[in-house]
Parts: structure tokens; sequence; C-alpha cells
């Protein structure tokens, strides 16, 4: 809808197709001949009365005042725009801090509309606001403001009294050595087909009667009145900056009340003459410009306004701003001014305006040095303007010297005013603890190949973190994600390094070492068969080249359900098999980190061969029965020998 609304005032405001290239055609001489003159003072949205000339320490608000009357009234004003040339090594447009701001300190307005309720007036200012009106202003080249008002209903009005179109806020950019102008121009009042109104409207000429008149070479126009070499009133007026004779980038507009033609060819007329306020020999943005019809180098009867306006003396520099910020800690600031003033003072503390960004200020009541401004204190959870710690801040000093000179440092919604202004200045800070890096990795301890996990997601920040970077030490590209994998190809000692960044730049780092193990040496020695019953003895040998590894335990599986867990110091190992067979010998070394090795050997146990008896079996059998024969004998000799004996 904007787009619309302002492709509208573009089309009613710039030159519609009757003036292209055509001589404007003046009415009758007997008709009234109206002004736009420029207030250098302009105190309100209904102050009409022109003071051409000004001397002023500070900003100025020029207003452009149409002088219609009961008598001279302008009918069927459907839209209107004006152009206010200036210098810009003197002014810069902006409207300077107000009361009125809908933020703390905040500009007012630049463009102020009139906003007259007399009788034969337009409230120009209501009506824009009742949305029964369009109007915005555009600057296409410093020194150079084209205001533009156009109604949005089908309705014109007449103006039939002293009315105020606008007024424009200009701030101090230095003191220049001489007297200021700034002129209007470009003057346009449409109907509602977009078609000029017949009335003649020209600048005003308060402060050009019998002004002398300096030529400038360069003040050239574009000769639309069927090239007769002659400049017309309503042909364009440019400046040839580079004087080659074209309309090109770097020339300034004088005065446009026509469209613009691609690349047109600039003429000269000797009798386009400037007004040479500041006495260097040349034409300066914002200088008078009149059509010297007579050629007596004074502006006087029968010559034609093409610029005119107000002259303005400034007696003040401005003050520039500066100041200096220290650090205390994550959250905490302070901030000392620098400020100077050429040619006045800076009141302590009236002179200083704070701007801390999140929401706190300090106006008028330190002065020049704030010393530890906590942002955690104001921004816990957020900050008064809805800001969080963990981010930019934008912190702005404006300075006022004696003479009231300043700048605006803030907009109405609080953003940053950019310009060369220099009674403003301002410094972003990162107001965070910034990143913390950090990370685990699994497993442990890794063997060779494994791939090993690194995660920096426990890394925090009061901001964003947004890139990680691996280096594993060993030579490899680094990864540049939050978890990443990694295997190691040699075993030993490796510096794993993190790095990350925030979205305010803080870098954090952290380091860890990582052991990437070597498989355990392990030797067995013993005999490969044995018989049951006897007693086997293994002889064992391990060690570790993985650094600050050690051989904790060695478990030895003998193959029949035994297990012996020895010692990682242990040399020998020994068990005795009752049943005879093929046995698998398993032996694993383990170390302090959990690595194992393990070999195998197999075991052949037998049982003993069987043994000759020293007497054959009969022998065995035979010994006893013999004995015993031997025994009965004897026991029968023993009874015949006392029957014998009685016989006798």
């Amino acid at each position: 809808m904007r787009k619309i609304r302002i492709l509208t005032c573009l089309v009613i405001l710039i030159m519609v197709a009757p003036l292209l290239f055509s001589h404007y055609i003046r009415p009758a001489a007997a008709a009234p001949v109206f002004t736009v003159d420029l207030d250098a003072n302009s105190i309100s949205q209904t102050d009409t009365a022109v003071q051409s000339s000004f001397t002023t320490t500070k900003s100025i608000r020029v207003g452009a005042i149409i002088n219609a009357t009961g008598t001279d009234t302008i009918p069927n004003i459907f839209g209107w725009q004006i152009q206010i040339n200036y210098d810009p090594t003197v002014f810069v447009l902006q409207g300077d801090p107000a009361v009125s701001s809908t933020y703390p300190d905040g500009a007012d307005n630049t463009m102020k509309l009139g906003a007259q309720i007399t009788a034969g007036t337009v409230n120009w200012a209501a009506k824009v606001a009742s949305n029964q009106a369009f109007a915005s202003f555009t600057t296409p080249v410093p020194g150079r403001i084209l205001v533009f008002f156009t109604l949005q209903t089908p309705s014109p009005v007449t103006l039939s009294a002293r009315t105020l179109l606008a007024n424009i806020n200009f701030e101090l950019l230095s003191k220049p050595a001489s007297p200021t102008s700034l002129t209007v121009s470009s003057i346009l009042f449409v109907d509602p087909s977009g078609a000029p109104l017949p009335q003649t409207i020209i600048p005003g000429i308060l402060n050009l009667n019998t002004s002398t008149l300096s030529t400038d070479p360069k003040i050239k126009f574009i000769d639309a009145n069927t090239n007769n070499g002659v400049w017309d009133p309503g042909e364009i007026v440019v400046y040839d900056a580079n004087n080659n004779g074209m309309r090109d980038n770097g020339d300034f507009l004088i005065s446009q009340t026509a469209f613009l033609p691609l690349n047109p060819v600039l003429v000269s007329d000797p009798k386009l003459k400037f007004v040479d306020t500041n006495a260097n020999g040349h034409w300066d943005p914002g200088e008078a410009v009149a059509y010297d019809s007579n050629a007596d180098n004074t502006f006087n009867s029968g010559d034609i306004a093409i610029a005119a306006g107000a002259v303005v003396t400034i007696t003040n520099d401005p003050p520039h701003a500066s100041f200096t910020t220290t650090k205390n800690s994550a959250y905490v600031f302070s901030f000392n001014s620098t400020s100077t003033d050429s040619d006045g003072t800076i009141a302590n503390p009236a002179g200083y305006y704070w701007d801390f960004g999140d929401g706190t200020f300090d106006r008028a009541t330190t002065g020049p040095s704030i010393s530890n401004h906590d942002y955690s204190t104001n921004c816990t959870p957020t900050c008064p303007n809805g800001a969080s710690l963990g981010a930019y801040f934008t912190v702005t000093l404006r300075v006022v010297d004696n003479g009231g000179a300043t700048g605006s440092a803030r907009a109405s919604d609080g953003t940053e005013i950019i310009n060369n202004q220099p009674s403003h200045t301002s410094q972003t800070i990162a107001v965070s603890v910034g990143p913390v890096a950090g990370f685990t990795h699994a497993p442990t301890v890794p063997s060779l190949g494994d791939a090993v996990t690194f995660d920096a997601s426990s890394s925090t920040d009061d901001a964003s973190i947004t890139s990680y970077s691996w280096s594993f030490g060993d030579g490899s590209p680094n990864a540049t994600s939050v978890t990443t994998t990694h295997a190691y190809a040699a075993g030993g000692l490796y510096t794993v390094k993190l790095a990350v960044v925030d979205n305010l730049g803080n870098v954090s780092s952290t380091t860890q070492t990582i052991i990437v193990a070597t498989p355990l040496s392990l030797q067995i020695t013993g005999p490969t068969a044995a018989e049951t019953g006897t007693t086997v003895t293994l002889n064992l040998s391990a060690s570790s080249a993985t650094p600050g590894g050690s051989v904790a335990t060695l478990k030895v599986d003998w193959g029949d359900g035994k297990i012996d867990t020895l010692s990682g110091t242990s040399t020998t190992a020994t068990h005795t098999y009752s049943t005879a067979g093929n046995y698998n010998v398993t032996v694993t070394a383990t170390d302090n980190y959990g690595k194992s090795t393990v070999k195998t050997q197999t075991l052949a146990i037998t049982a003993p061969a069987p043994q000759q008896p020293a007497f054959p079996i009969w022998a065995l059998i035979a010994i006893p029965i013999v004995a015993i024969v031997a025994a009965g004998i004897l026991l029968l000799r023993r009874r015949r020998k006392p029957a014998t004996q009685q016989s006798q």
C-alpha cells in the first residue's frame, strides 16, 4: 500500500507529460504571483512569520510558507512539492531530541507538516493523520530534500491565507566561516488531474532584492523549449559539477519542475547567476539562483528567482562526542567521555546523555564518567527493552554544549542514528561471558583403529555458539561439527583441541590428551605334551607399550574348567591334569586400561605307560601257598612228637 501511495505522489508531483520538453506558459501579467518563502526560524507547525535571515548557535527548523490571501487565493490544490537546498557540509537533515518522542531522548520528526486551523489555511498534518492524504520526503543527494504531499480523496483544497506547508529540522555539522544559505526551488502545485495549477508560484525573493548576482559557468539548464538556447521559466536548472555539458552523477539539481530526460545536454545561459553568500567565487548548495533578465548583476525588477530562500549565520561549532569503554568483567563496563568543544563548554553533568542499549539511561545525571554499569543487574532475566545477555549492545553518548548545539543519537523507535553529526557517537559492545569449550570422548582409551566419538555439546555460552573446530593431533584434517568421529592409525599420546566461536565473535578452546592403546605383548613357552598326574609349567612374559600402561592380570584357562587369575607380573603358571586329552590353554593378558591380548596353546595330556611286576604272578600266588603248606607241615610234626614220647 505504501509503495502505491508513493508511486501516486511521484506521478502527481513530478511534472506530467505536458511539461516534458515544453515551456511552462505563465498566465497573463495581471495575474497575481505567489511566493514560497523560507522561514529560517520556524518555531511551530503554525508559524507563518518569515525570518529570511537568522543567527543561531544550534539546530534550526526551516519552514516553507506560501503567501495566499483572501483576495489572491489558490484553488483546486490536490498536491504539491517543494525542494529545499542547503550546504551538506554545514547541515544534516535530522530532528532534534524531543521530550515528545516515544523513545526516551529519541529524535523528533525531521519533517513536520503545517497544522494550522485558522480560516483559509489547510491542516496538512491532520489530513495525513486521518488517512485523507499522504506526505513524505526524499533526499536523493546530500544538500537537497524534496518534500511532497498529495490528497487521497477526490476533493481538492483552496488556500486563502498564509499557510505553512512544512518545516524541516537541520542539525549543525560545523561552523562555517561565513553565512550559509538555504533556498527553495522545484515548486509545483497540481490539480486532481495531476496538471500544474495555472497560478505563478515562485521562490520568495525577500532575501534577493538588490542582491549582487555572480556568474558561475557551471550553472546550466536543460533547453526543453525547442532548443531556443535561452533559459525559460520552468526549465530544469543543474549545476554541472564536472563541466562536461551532460547531466550525470555528481551534478546538482538546483530546480526541477519537469521529468528529467535521460542523459540530457546541458546548455549555458550567461544570465543564470547566483548569490555568492560565502564569497568563495562559485555556487554552493543552498545559495540563491536567479535569472538576471537585464544582465545588470543585481536582482531587481524583472529578474526571476529560480532558487531563493534564507541566510543563516552560525556562531557556534557543535561539540564533538567521543568516549572510551572498559570491560571490567563479563557483564560490567565503565564508560568515560573524551568529548570536546572547540569554542565552548559541555556542562557537567547537564551536557551528557548516555543510553546503554539495555533500556536504561543516564540523562544529564552522572556526567562524563559512568563507572561499573552492570548489565546483569538490569537484564536478569531480560533487559528493560527486551534484550538478553549474551548479545551486542549499542551504547550511545549525546553531548550538548553551552550554545545548545547537539545531535540526536537515537530515533523515535530507539534505533541508533548513524550520520556525520559530531555531537553524538556510539560503540557496540559484546556483553557476554563468552563460550566455554568442553568435550567428551568415547571410548576413554581407544585402541588402534577404533572409531572415537568426540562430543562438544558440553560447551556452554550465554550467547550462541556458531562454529566448532576439532584438531586431532595426528595431522589429519580438522572437523567442524558438534560431534564427530575419528580413528587413529598408531598408538600413543595425542593432544586433541576443540575451538568454539559464538555469534559475538568470542573464542574459547580447550585440549585433552588422548591415549591410544597399543596391543599388549604376550609370550607363552612350555611343554606341548604331558601325562596325567604330572605338573605342567608354562612360562609367561607380558608387557605394555601404551603410555602409562601396565599388565594388570594374567588369566590362564587350562581348558579343563580350571581358570587361574594371576598378577600381571607373574612369570609362570602351573597345573596338573587328571584326565588325558587335548586341551586348549588360553592365556589372557589385561592391562590397567582394560585392554587385553589373548594367546592359545594346545597341550596333549596322556596316561602313564603300564609297569612290569618284580616277580611273576604265579610266584606271587605260590609263595603264600607254600608258606601255608609249610606252616601246616610244621604243625603236624609238632603233634606227632609228643605221641611218640608217650609210647616209650
